[in-house]
């Protein structure tokens, strides 16, 4: 029973902000419906009450009506209070979760950060740039890429694998750097560009997180970084990646 208890009190404090949030709005369907029943019943002692006063000659006083919807209708309040705060409650719950990762994702930025530049202090330039290599070829590993899907290349154009979204596009080194300089020169109006502006220059479909992240005017500019890798085909295409990755945007 121990074991059971505390499999719940996990179980209730990692989903607490999903609980709130539909007890919340199982509470305000509850409450819709009470008030379908409430107010025909209501209205009918409100009438009542007008009948009589219109008998005696006595007209019904507002704080006489004001008692009989309070009498009637303070479950509905009460309901619509509670849904409330546990939407409310639930919606902060889940607020300082975000919070906490965003934050657990900046201390790991700063590490890979602090990682890099030491590697590229420890080693030459073409060290490095083997390293780079590697770690792309990695990461196409990981992505599943159907070779349909590896555009044509046309003359004067090479083939580009986008780290961060596991896509090939057909472009060339200096568009791409124009691109970012043009982005970064936008950002210090706009204070942030997001990975989804990047890809709309490219001319690629946005993704789903691409404007959760991205480059902070105060923080750093976009600065492409190029290096290489073989697709599944064993042609050789340049991999597009930043010098300062994007980081989760506030």
């Amino acid at each position: 029973m121990k074991a059971i208890g505390n499999s719940i009190k996990v179980y209730m404090t990692k989903h607490s902000p999903e609980i709130l949030t539909g007890i919340g709005i199982g509470g305000f369907l509850t409450t819709i419906g009470m008030t379908m029943k409430i107010a025909p019943r209501a209205k009918a002692e409100i009438e009542d009450a007008e009948y009589y006063a219109d008998k005696y000659n006595e007209p019904i006083r507002t704080r006489d009506r004001v008692k009989i919807y309070a009498k009637n209708y303070w479950p509905v309040a009460l309901s619509t209070g509670l849904s409330t705060a546990c939407i409310v409650m639930g919606n902060r719950q889940q607020h300082k979760r975000n919070a906490a990762l965003a934050a657990a994702y900046t201390i790991s930025q700063e590490t890979l950060k602090d990682y890099q530049s030491a590697i590229t202090e420890s080693l030459d330039e073409k060290k490095a740039n083997e390293i780079r290599e590697k770690v792309s070829q990695k990461t196409s590993e990981r992505v599943n890429v159907n070779d349909q899907e590896i555009p044509y290349v046309p003359s004067g154009k090479s083939l580009y694998f986008d780290r961060w979204s596991g896509r090939y596009f057909v472009s060339d080194r200096e568009t791409l750097r124009e691109i970012c300089n043009n982005l970064s020169r936008q950002m210090l109006g706009d204070m942030y560009i997001t990975l989804n502006d990047v890809y709309d220059a490219i001319d690629l479909d946005r993704i789903p997180f691409g404007n959760d992240i991205g480059w902070d005017v105060n923080k750093s500019f976009i600065e492409p970084m190029f290096s290489s890798k073989l697709t599944e085909k064993g042609e050789p295409c340049v991999v597009f990646d930043y010098t300062t990755q994007p980081e989760v945007l506030k």
